[in-house]
Order: C-alpha cells, then sequence, then structure tokens
C-alpha cells in the first residue's frame, strides 16, 4: 500500500484511501466509520450524514501517514546505554502497549466474519494473545526490575564509583533465562504469522480488512525485529559485560 499523502480529498472514497494506507483505518475506526463494506461512499458525504468534521478528519489521516524508519545505517551500538534504555522505554514498549490489543481486536474482528473463508487463519487470534501475553510481561518486568538495575551498574562502572562491585548481582541466570524462554517464545509465534499470512500477503481478492489485518501484522513484525536487536544483540550483552567487569574489580 502506499503512502496516503497529502492530498486527501472530500470526494475520495473512504475504501480508496485505506487502500492507498492502511494507517488510515485507525483513523476511521476511531470516528467509527466503516472503510470496508460500507467504504464505498465519499469521505464527504460520510461526514455530512454522521455529523462529522471532514478538515479534522483529514488532518488526522495527514498525521497517521507519517512513519518511523529505523534506519540500517544507525550504529545503535555508538548510543549510551541510558539512551538505549530511554529509546526502548519512549519508543517500542508504548507502541506494543497500543498496537498489541489493537491489532488483536482488529484480526478477531476479521476472523469472526470470514474464518470460514479462510481456514489457513484458524488459530491467528490466539496467537496474537500469547504473543501480547509475552510481550507486555517481559515490558514490565524490564521497566520494573532490569532496566533500572542496568541503569544502576553502567552509573556505577562508568563513574568508577568505590561501591561498584557491591551493586554486581546475579544478571546474567535471571536475564539468559529471559532471553531464552522470549526468544523462543516469540519466534515460534512470529512463524505462525507468517506461514499462516503467506508472510503477510493477502490474496487477490482480499477484502480492505483482510489487507489492514495483514499490514498491521506486518509492522508488528517488523517493530518486534527491530526491538529485540537493540535489547538482545547490544543492550543486553553489554549489561552482562559491565556486570562481568564489576564483579572482578578492586
Amino acid at each position: 500500500m502506499e503512502s496516503v499523502g497529502q492530498d486527501i480529498k472530500t470526494s475520495d472514497n473512504v475504501s480508496d484511501i485505506v487502500k492507498r494506507d492502511y494507517r488510515a483505518a485507525d483513523v476511521f475506526r476511531k470516528y467509527g466509520i466503516d472503510y470496508c463494506c460500507g467504504g464505498k461512499w465519499p469521505l464527504g458525504v460520510i461526514c455530512e450524514s454522521g455529523d462529522l468534521d471532514a478538515g479534522s478528519i483529514i488532518e488526522a489521516l495527514r498525521l497517521a501517514q507519517y512513519e518511523m524508519h529505523f534506519s540500517h545505517l544507525i550504529n545503535y551500538e555508538d548510543w549510551d546505554v541510558d539512551f538505549l534504555i530511554d529509546f526502548i522505554e519512549h519508543v517500542h514498549h508504548p507502541y506494543f502497549v497500543v498496537a498489541l490489543p489493537d491489532i488483536t481486536a482488529l484480526t478477531e474482528g476479521f476472523l469472526s466474519k470470514h474464518a470460514s473463508k479462510y481456514p489457513g487463519l484458524t488459530g491467528l487470534s490466539q496467537n496474537l494473545t500469547d504473543l501480547s501475553g509475552t510481550i507486555l510481561h517481559g515490558i514490565h518486568r524490564k521497566q520494573e526490575i532490569l532496566f533500572p538495575y542496568i541503569k544502576q551498574i553502567t552509573h556505577a562502572h562508568t563513574g568508577k564509583e568505590p561501591y561498584a562491585r557491591l551493586l554486581a548481582r546475579t544478571l546474567k541466570k535471571p536475564l539468559e533465562e529471559l532471553m531464552r524462554t522470549e526468544t523462543q517464545q516469540v519466534n515460534e509465534l512470529l512463524l505462525q504469522f507468517r506461514v499462516k499470512t503467506g508472510s503477510y500477503t493477502p490474496p487477490e481478492n482480499a477484502c480492505i480488512s483482510h489487507r489492514v489485518t495483514f499490514a498491521k501484522l506486518r509492522e508488528l513484525d517488523i517493530n518486534l525485529q527491530h526491538y529485540r536487536h537493540l535489547e538482545y544483540d547490544i543492550l543486553f550483552p553489554r549489561a552482562l559485560a559491565m556486570e562481568r567487569d564489576l564483579a572482578v574489580r578492586e
């Protein structure tokens, strides 16, 4: 799907707007506008009949098109630990907290109408529920326990504090256990998503809801890959290395 751009007109059909950019569906759902079966009407007509402000909706659609690209040209290993943690907590975690329940509800809504037509998608809603449980539980544990501890040992390690060795606990075992179990569970669930959706490729005759659901799942997959790269490949190895260094300091 292409970007909506800034040339949305009240004469555009709602379904066509979503075809151009799946993120428009979030805006229409917020305003209670049917973008699938009832989306053949022009935006202006729908706004007028529903007493909605077309200007506000068009502005919301314009804002919805903005997206963040995680460029491979950025060397995330150059980021200090505090900034890396803050980035994860302020970018990735809020996304998952909002997106996981939203995508789960979207998928359940789509399958409630079309499950019999697409038996290959059986279990997809449960897969999403399982993924949500794993990711959201991990977020809580990281923000409440792991991240504060990692910041603490980072400051002690960087400042060469005399009490630094006393801070070093046993991060290795719980962190490696978290990485192992979370990695296994998320990998298995993402594999289920990719297999069941044909790598998020809807059939040619797919309805708008079908296309939006797959596009949102692909977006989730991409965000998860970047999130796990920052944690598993950069943050956690650095934290373990600092802890090992603190443990042997005189």
